[in-house]
């Protein structure tokens, strides 16, 4: 979820708290005026206490509860730490952002229950508070199919909790040192230990990563299957030689680089970048020409997606079926695609493909696809641009086939699906392929085709380790 969201999601309800808290507060004072006759001096720092913490907890439990639909199945993650070994092999920012969210999320109710409720002064009762509010929420989310229920989830919350406590301690014992009141330092500063945890931890997760010199590859396995519900078994004679291989590098564009592609692209479609309209995200950004273009490209290797929204949706629209290749090559070249003569070319109802299959030249290796539907009157409805450019990096020692293999003997492979069930595998062919890791570089990856419980499926294990 992108920051413009989860501020969006806020907004709205912190308007539907504060209307919900101010009208409690309304009836409260009516009551107090009415019934209890006004005996009681009425403190407004202290109504907007209560009003900030009400619209807290409205906006916690719109966000984790009302603005997720039914997922129509429950489920759970409870290994601890998953989300950590989720993030660190894919190394999203999105996925460590949501870590980070998830603990701040409980921050403000470590700081607002011991300041507007005096039996939760004390730090355990707060901390309890807190971990049984996460747990009712996990607990509801499961039951009414409405997200996951996670451990690290209620770690999470748990953590923000106990910095919002220990922000709390700084201020009371600012207020006690003002007013000339014994303070102990030592408590306060042991109230900060999870804050100080959390900033060394992912200090040192951060600059772990930033140090490697290759990056994460995704697709790797984060849990170990369990063994005794898993059946590993082959019939080919795996390789045991480790290998030497190749290590490719993509270029990576900017922000600012990715813009001027598409404005170079729209203006030899004869249309231009309507600027306004840029969408910039974590890995790729959308572009919107003035007409009906719309534009996506991958910072990595450049690769994009091209869509004429007008044809491509057009119930009228009829697609050109029997071009030649070199027919298709001089429509490519339209586009500003010069389309290499070292590929494959295939077309399935009027869907024009090139490929190549990591070919090598001069350092330069090409690997992936071009392709594109083509109508009638010669324009493509889309093109999808997926043919990779890399340059040679460096060559890495890595592990055999057949280590490779044993590792998903030990379970040590990734299995999308359900954790706990029983796991038959037969595995079959075994060849190397490469896959983009987390900075950029074309790392080599062992993908074995097998069978999984009956069913075709493919593991990848990395062979760089």
């Amino acid at each position: 979820m992108r920051i413009s969201s989860l501020i969006a999601m806020g907004k709205e309800y912190l308007l539907l708290g504060v209307i919900g808290i101010s009208i409690v507060i309304v009836l409260a004072l009516v009551v107090y005026k009415f019934l209890l006759k006004g005996q009681k001096k009425i403190k407004p720092l202290r109504i907007f206490g209560w009003l900030l913490l009400g619209s807290y907890i409205v906006i916690v439990l719109g966000a984790t509860l009302l603005a997720r639909s039914e997922a129509g199945e429950a489920g759970s993650i409870l290994p601890l730490f998953y989300s950590y070994r989720d993030a660190w092999v894919n190394f999203s920012a999105t996925a460590w952002r949501n870590i980070i969210l998830n603990i701040c999320m409980f921050v403000p109710l470590g700081l607002l229950l011991p300041m507007m409720i005096k039996s939760f002064r004390s730090f355990w009762k707060t901390y309890l508070a807190g971990f049984l509010f996460t747990l009712c929420i996990e607990g509801i989310q499961l039951l009414g199919r409405r997200g996951i229920f996670e451990l690290d989830d209620i770690l999470h919350n748990a953590v923000g909790m106990m910095i919002g406590y220990g922000i709390y301690a700084v201020a009371a014992a600012a207020i006690q040192k003002y007013r000339k009141e014994k303070v102990s330092l030592r408590n306060v500063l042991l109230l900060q230990l999870p804050l100080v945890v959390c900033v060394i931890s992912f200090s040192v997760i951060f600059i772990s990563y930033h140090t490697k010199e290759l990056g994460n590859v995704g697709g790797q396995y984060i849990v170990t299957y369990d063994t005794d519900k898993l059946q590993v078994e082959t019939d080919k004679d795996y390789d045991k030689k480790s290998k030497e291989l190749p290590v490719y590098q993509f270029e990576v564009m900017s922000e600012a680089e990715a813009s001027d592609f598409a404005g170079q692209l729209f203006q030899k479609l004869g249309t231009e970048l309507d600027e306004e309209r840029n969408d910039f995200y974590e890995d790729i950004a959308l572009f919107h020409a003035k007409d009906s273009y719309n534009l996506w490209v991958n910072y990595a290797g450049g690769t994009y997606n091209l869509t004429d929204m007008d044809t491509q949706f057009s119930a009228d629209e009829k697609l050109k079926t029997g071009a030649s290749e070199e027919e298709v090559r001089k429509i490519f070249e339209e586009y500003g695609i010069d389309i290499p003569q070292e590929v494959a070319f295939s077309e399935k109802e009027g869907k024009y493909t090139f490929t190549v299959n990591q070919l090598v030249e001069n350092g330069v290796m090409l690997d992936g696809e071009i392709n594109g539907e083509l109508n009638e009157e010669n324009k493509f409805l889309d093109i999808n641009y997926g043919l990779k450019k890399c340059k040679f990096y460096k060559s890495f020692q890595g592990i055999s086939e057949r280590e490779a293999y044993e590792q998903i003997c030990s379970g040590k492979f990734f299995y999308p699906y359900g954790r706990e069930e029983e796991l038959s595998v037969l595995v079959k062919d075994c060849k190397t392929v490469y896959e983009r890791d987390s900075k950029g570089y074309y790392q080599p990856v062992y993908l074995f085709s097998c069978e999984i419980n009956g069913e075709e499926s493919e593991i990848k294990i990395p062979i760089l380790q």
